[in-house]
This record gives C-alpha cells, sequence and structure tokens, in this order.
C-alpha cells in the first residue's frame, strides 16, 4: 500500500508528526536540534512540521513553556504561513489579518539568526499571497529584469547568502511568479541557469514540476506521452535524472516528492529502465501531486495512474537495458555538451545559459 506521507524515508520526522497530533511537542524539538545545520534537511521538515502544527496550537504551547526557543519561534513563523494560506483559500473575512500577523513572525524570526535560512523561506512562502505587491519586500527588481518581474527577491537573496541552492526558496520564487500571473519559465530558467549550480542540486527538478501544470504535458492531451519525449521535456528529465544518480543516498537526500515527479517524467516518455530505478528507491512512498497535476485534478484517476505507472516500470524495466549510467544531455539546438570531470559533472557551454521554453499547450499560471 501506498504511503503518502510527507515525511516519505525520514521516518524521525513521521514520529515527530505523528505527536504533534496529540499536542507533544518534545520530539519536534528533540528532531530540530538533531538536525542542526543542514538547512536542506531544516527546511524540509520545518515545512512538513507546520503543516500539521498549524491546525492546533502545540507550537505555541511549546513556545509558552521555553519562550527562549529559537527553534520554536522558527516554526511558529511556519505555521502562521500555513494559517494565511489557509485563510486565504477559505477567503476566510481576516485573511489580511492572519497575513498581517505571519509577516511579522517571520520578521521576528529573522531577528533572531543570522545563519538560518529558513525564517526567511517562511517569508518567501508568504509572498505569493501579496499579488498587488503592497508590502515592500515583494516588489524588488530582479537581477534579470527584462524576463522576470518585481518580486521578494531580496527575500531568496537572504535564503540565498545562507543556503545558496534552498530547494523551497526556489520553489517559493517560482509561486509567486505564479501568482502575479507572470511566466514562471523565464525564472525556472535563470534558477537553473546558473553555471555554478550543481549535479546534486534539486533545483534541476524545477522544471519537471512547472511543466505538470501545462495541459500539454497532462493527460487530458491525447497525445501527452508523446510530448513528453520531444526534445525539451527530454532535456528537463535528463537533468533531473542526473541529479538522481549523483546522490550517494537518495532516501536520505531526495524528497518523495521530487522522486516522484522524475518517476513520472521517465515513465511517460517510455524511458522504463530509469523509472524503475526512482520507484525502487521510493518504495512504498510517494506523493500524489505529479500524478494528480497528470491527471488533471481527478484524484481517483491520479491514484490510477501511479500504480499504472508503478506496476508498468517495474515489469517493462526489467527488460530494458540497464540505465545506471549518466544519459546523453542534449542542447536546445539537439548537440550533445561537452562534459567534464566525470559522469556526474555538468553540462557546459553558452547553449545551457537558458532552458528551453516550454512547449505552449496549457496555463503557466
Amino acid at each position: 500500500m501506498t504511503d503518502f506521507s510527507p515525511a516519505g524515508h525520514d521516518r524521525a520526522l513521521a514520529t515527530a508528526l505523528q505527536e504533534l497530533r496529540a499536542m507533544h511537542w518534545t520530539p519536534a524539538r528533540d528532531l530540530l536540534d538533531a538536525t542542526g545545520t543542514d538547512w536542506h534537511l531544516r527546511t524540509f521538515r520545518i515545512g512538513v512540521l507546520a503543516a500539521t502544527a498549524q491546525e492546533s496550537t502545540v507550537v505555541e504551547n511549546w513556545l509558552t513553556e521555553e519562550p527562549q526557543s529559537y527553534n520554536a519561534l522558527a516554526l511558529l513563523a511556519a505555521v502562521e504561513v500555513e494559517r494565511a494560506w489557509q485563510a486565504a483559500r477559505i477567503q476566510h473575512p481576516e485573511a489580511g489579518q492572519y497575513y498581517l500577523r505571519a509577516r511579522s513572525r517571520c520578521l521576528a524570526a529573522t531577528q533572531r539568526t543570522r545563519i538560518d535560512p529558513t525564517p526567511w523561506v517562511s517569508a518567501l512562502a508568504l509572498s505569493p499571497l501579496d499579488v498587488h505587491r503592497r508590502y515592500p519586500e515583494n516588489c524588488v527588481p530582479h537581477a534579470d529584469q527584462q524576463l522576470v518581474p518585481h518580486g521578494p527577491w531580496d527575500l531568496l537573496n537572504s535564503v540565498r547568502m545562507l543556503d545558496r541552492w534552498n530547494r523551497a526558496a526556489f520553489h517559493h520564487g517560482a509561486a509567486f511568479v505564479r501568482a502575479i500571473t507572470s511566466p514562471e519559465i523565464d525564472f525556472i530558467s535563470w534558477a537553473v541557469s546558473h553555471r555554478d549550480l550543481p549535479v546534486s542540486s534539486a533545483l534541476h527538478v524545477l522544471p519537471l514540476h512547472a511543466m505538470l501544470r501545462q495541459g500539454a504535458y497532462q493527460e487530458a492531451n491525447p497525445a501527452w506521452r508523446t510530448e513528453w519525449t520531444n526534445d525539451t521535456p527530454q532535456i528537463a528529465t535528463d537533468r533531473a535524472y542526473r541529479w538522481f544518480l549523483s546522490q550517494s543516498d537518495p532516501r536520505r537526500t531526495c524528497q518523495v516528492e521530487d522522486l516522484s515527479y522524475l518517476a513520472l517524467a521517465l515513465w511517460a516518455s517510455h524511458r522504463f529502465a530509469e523509472a524503475r530505478e526512482v520507484f525502487e528507491v521510493m518504495e512504498r512512498f510517494a506523493s500524489l501531486a505529479p500524478w494528480l497535476a497528470a491527471a488533471g485534478g481527478d484524484e481517483h484517476r491520479a491514484h490510477q495512474l501511479l500504480k499504472s505507472a508503478r506496476s508498468q516500470s517495474l515489469k517493462l524495466g526489467r527488460r530494458s537495458p540497464s540505465a545506471r549510467q549518466s544519459p546523453q544531455l542534449k542542447t536546445s539546438e539537439g548537440r550533445t555538451p561537452e562534459v567534464q570531470g566525470g559522469r556526474h559533472a555538468q553540462p557546459s557551454g553558452p547553449s545551457w545559459s537558458r532552458l528551453p521554453r516550454f512547449r505552449s499547450g496549457g496555463s503557466s499560471s
């Protein structure tokens, strides 16, 4: 049976979530203490904890008991952002007050640290709710002003000074661009075009998230799986697969959501051996998000797609050649770029300065 817990393979996080639901905050405190300065892991854990804790006062209770706890303050900032989003979703009459409270909590948390990026990540997560850019932090010019609109880019820069390739920060940046109905592909192209972006960065999966928001790559398009075999999605899929190959322990370092997006992209383009490898790493865990996107929001169909993709990949992948090798990446002109420094090295050359545009066929907003 598939386990859709957002904790995925992180069993320590799963235990802390269970305890939070029972109003016990000590395991969450101990978990964050143990996480230390692993910013990738800390950002992920705080985000998952906040999504559960926002339904109760468990973090407020923790802060009352330990008023000097920075971890409690940082988690409460993320909790308030979750509440602001929930208020906006249900059009709560006091949604504006929820926003202001979350904004205040994020500011308070940033003033208590010089090394932790998570309060800045929380502030970024809040920014898509300010679509009219009323607050100064959400109307800052971007470094690439011709392509990317004004937005919360000082917040993003604050994260990057502490954790340069923070996955969540770039996802929130893309969410802001979508919220103001600007093409997110320009922001994503800028994000993944940095020459020093390591092959091990989860940002290589970000284009797959964006592609599944486009109708051409969803099941409603009768030729959707053919679309996935075209050059642009294959370039994006190859880069994401190289990210997967670069991980020495993908169960520990890869979020199950990103693995799920990669599995869908590989399966949809009939790369069953590679998809099988990703499904085997995922084990019983999965994120429903990419399958729900592919199914146009139909949850029943999303479950069917996931089941079919896993079964087909595990079956047909055994008959395919070994997938555990670096794919031959091609540029938008169809040339294979030079690769230096081993099988996990970054492709180089001017053709990679910008990811090719996604094919139209659905809204990018």
